[in-house]
C-alpha cells in the first residue's frame, strides 16, 4: 500500500479581500475586521462603511479587557473577541507571539494552511494592518514568509508588498513605523 500523501501546502497564496480604509482616524482595526468578515462572507452590520465600522468598533471598545479607550483603543483582546462576536466563532485568539520569527511562522500557517488573513498590530501597538497574502521560502510554513501583501487600512496606504518579515522592525511611518 502506498504511503499517505499530505496535500501540497501552495508556495505562495493572495487570499480574494475586499479593501476597505479606516473611516475614523482610530478605526484601523475595525477596517481589517470589516474586510476579513466579508471576505469569509460573515454577514456584516447594515450601512455603509463608517456605519458598518462604528458598530464594530463599538463592540470593541466595550468589550476592551478591561481598559479605557483613553489607555488603549482596542486591544488585541477586543479585536479577537469582535470577530469571535461577528462571525460566530470562538478559535480567534490574542496571545502574542514570543518572536518575530513564531509571528512569521504563524502568518505563513494562518495564510497558507488555514487560508485565513492575519491582523497584525505594529508600530507599538499603534496601528493595525491586514495581511491578505504570502510567499513562502524554501523551509515553508516553518519559516516566516520571504514576503506578505498587506492590506493597510489607512486610505493613503491601501495594499502593498513588504520583504523581508524583519523589516517589520522598521516601518515607515505610512505603515506603523
Amino acid at each position: 500500500m502506498p504511503p499517505a500523501t499530505q496535500p501540497a501546502t501552495p508556495t505562495s497564496v493572495t487570499l480574494a479581500v475586499t479593501y476597505h480604509s479606516q473611516q475614523d482616524p482610530d478605526w484601523c482595526d475595525p477596517a481589517d475586521l470589516q474586510m476579513w468578515l466579508q471576505a469569509d462572507g460573515v454577514t456584516l452590520p447594515p450601512g455603509d462603511d463608517h456605519a458598518i465600522q462604528q458598530q464594530l468598533w463599538d463592540y470593541e471598545v466595550s468589550h476592551n479587557d478591561g481598559y479605557t479607550v483613553q489607555q488603549w483603543d482596542a486591544s488585541p483582546y477586543a479585536v479577537a473577541v469582535t470577530l469571535n462576536h461577528f462571525a460566530s466563532r470562538s478559535d480567534i485568539g490574542d496571545a502574542p507571539q514570543p518572536s518575530l520569527e513564531a509571528a512569521g511562522i504563524q502568518i505563513s500557517r494562518s495564510l497558507t494552511v488555514s487560508h485565513e488573513p492575519v491582523i497584525v498590530m505594529l508600530g507599538g501597538g499603534a496601528h493595525y494592518v491586514l495581511i491578505t497574502g504570502a510567499a513562502l521560502g524554501p523551509d515553508g510554513t516553518e519559516a516566516p514568509p520571504v514576503e506578505v501583501t498587506v492590506d493597510d487600512p489607512l486610505p493613503t496606504v491601501e495594499t502593498v508588498a513588504l520583504s523581508p518579515i524583519p523589516c517589520w522592525a522598521h516601518l515607515p511611518p505610512e505603515l506603523g513605523g
